[in-house]
């Protein structure tokens, strides 16, 4: 009886979304894409590939250039095998971004904590975060924080980023100013006053949901619908953590902010 050779199998790269679109925005080139979107491998065996073993050539893409830039992804299972795959980056300009990303409203983007606390905060007591799609339908669910390291004894501004992502693999990004101050402030100082969206005619829409901190993009699970709060997103211009919003799509500029948690001295 013949037997033919046996062949072995590669590895399969799995990507949360094989396109993705961003508004433009200059981040350090090369910018990890993996740290938009998530991307993993797994051997012939359904084990998880170390993450190590997965290339991307993050360096094709501009992200301050609209474009669709195409990036070749390649996986290698512990006996060499090799699995390639790409993933598609569309950088928008401005006036496309505001017809496609999603829109993030928070209820305040500047949060105070006492120095010395030792409870881990729940950030949903904190401030309520909520998102919607091109089409107008709540994705609350889809949105995650990166919680970095913050150092509850030493004073000073930390950023969360947090970020929504859409069907359609549109990614629209915003933050939370988390300030570690000697003594909080009253409540009624601790929201920003209304400022004009980028479209002063923009209609917002108010859906309170409860920030999820999840940030494993394979994991995510539906924030509830807690029917708190009935404020928008309020529009920031700073020149220390340079971020601004475009008609409710918050882009972040330079490197700080996506490198997950950054201090300011």
């Amino acid at each position: 009886m013949a037997y033919e050779p046996s062949i072995p199998r590669q590895p399969v790269i799995q990507m949360q979304f094989s396109q993705i679109s961003l508004v433009k925005m200059n981040l350090p080139a090369p910018y990890p894409i993996e740290q938009l979107v998530g991307i993993r491998a797994i051997d012939s065996t359904g084990n998880l590939i170390n993450p190590r073993q997965i290339q991307v050539d993050s360096g094709k893409v501009d992200f301050a250039k609209p474009g669709l830039y195409y990036v070749p992804i390649s996986a290698w299972d512990n006996a060499g095998n090799q699995a390639i795959a790409q993933i598609k980056v569309r950088i928008l300009d401005i006036p496309q971004a505001q017809q496609i990303l999603p829109i993030i409203r928070i209820s305040s983007q500047d949060v105070y904590i006492k120095r010395g606390t030792t409870t881990r905060p729940n950030w949903s007591n904190l401030t309520q975060i909520n998102a919607v799609d091109r089409d107008g339908n709540d994705i609350t669910g889809s949105v995650t924080l990166k919680v970095g390291r913050i150092n509850f004894n030493q004073l000073g501004t930390y950023v969360v980023l947090v970020k929504a992502i859409d069907r359609y693999g549109s990614i629209s990004l915003s933050a939370i100013r988390v300030h570690i101050v000697d003594q909080e402030p009253m409540a009624s100082m601790t929201n920003q006053l209304p400022m004009p969206n980028y479209d002063p005619n923009a209609n917002a829409q108010n859906m309170p949901a409860t920030p999820n901190s999840n940030m494993d993009p394979y994991s995510s699970m539906p924030m509830p619908n807690t029917n708190k709060s009935n404020q928008t997103a309020q529009a920031v211009r700073s020149s220390k953590d340079n971020i601004f919003l475009i008609s409710g799509v918050v882009a972040v500029i330079a490197f700080l902010i996506f490198e997950g948690i950054y201090m300011f001295g």
